[in-house]
């Protein structure tokens, strides 16, 4: 199972491009204010955008999470200053027949005090020929 891990960052007048290298956050995907969307040409961003992105095994995501979330955390003023308003946490994954999840109290703090919106995603697996694939049944 991996699982797939996406921290978004939005404002109105955040600029992404300016952030500082030294923060060691390193975003996969950034848009400014004004942009056009690659899928809408007659689309304009009318707010700044960036994420990182990630897969991860589950006995690794405590560490990366952690690190993500202390470097959120040192550049978390920058960011405002660049006109952060908001951060999304997305976690989705598959599973097969049971999942358990759980958080230490201080990544929850952290989530807390960073303002970040927690969502997690997950989806049940059907196997089809030894492989497994999302499956369109729901429960």
């Amino acid at each position: 199972m991996q699982l797939n891990v996406n921290f978004i960052f939005t404002g109105r007048d955040f600029t992404p491009i300016k952030v500082n290298p030294d923060y060691n956050l390193v975003f996969t995907e950034m848009s400014e204010v004004g942009d056009s969307i690659s899928h809408r040409a007659d689309r304009i961003m009318d707010y700044g955008y960036a994420s990182i992105q990630y897969e991860i095994k589950p006995d690794e995501f405590s560490n990366h999470f952690e690190l993500n979330l202390s470097r959120i955390k040192t550049a978390f003023d920058h960011l405002t200053q660049l006109g952060l308003q908001e951060i999304l946490a997305y976690i989705s994954f598959g599973y097969e027949s049971q999942f358990n999840w759980e958080f230490t109290p201080h990544e929850l703090k952290q989530l807390s005090e960073l303002n970040i919106t927690l969502n997690i995603s997950a989806y049940k697996l059907s196997t089809l020929g030894g492989q497994s694939i999302p499956s369109a049944k729901t429960d």
